[in-house]
């Protein structure tokens, strides 16, 4: 999951796919291509939820959490302090910073913090 996410972020952030993310997607693809997964998650590696996780407010997370870390990290990109940097976010997306800093570090957004360090975060789109 976190390498489509990635590959989410790049692309709405970034310019042109770096090549781990390229070579993991194309891969994957690959596999489903082949008949080697019968689905795309399979092909891509991602494990099943447990029963009972499926409650609203873990839905509404995983929802929110590529965009909390990524505004987050750009905010700490530009030297803007976490608790401002969360404010900020959580005002955006009608939760306090305290939610947001959860959130961001929570250890299912540990791949994805440690993705976007390797590289720059720049907003291209215009805020919603």
């Amino acid at each position: 999951m976190a390498v489509l996410d990635a590959l989410h972020a790049w692309l709405t952030w970034c310019k042109g796919p770096p090549d781990w993310i390229v070579k993991f997607y194309h891969a994957a693809m690959m596999k489903l291509a082949r008949g080697e997964a019968l689905t795309l998650d399979a092909a891509f590696g991602i494990k099943p939820r447990p029963l009972g996780e499926h409650t609203d407010d873990q839905i509404e997370r995983n929802r929110l959490r590529p965009f909390i870390v990524f505004e987050v990290e750009a905010l700490k990109q530009q030297k803007v302090p976490i608790r401002a940097a969360c404010d900020r976010v959580g005002a955006d997306i009608n939760h306090g910073g305290g939610y947001v800093k959860e959130v961001y570090y929570e250890d299912a957004s540990a791949e994805l913090r440690e993705m976007l360090r390797a590289f720059r975060v720049r907003r291209v789109l215009p805020k919603t």
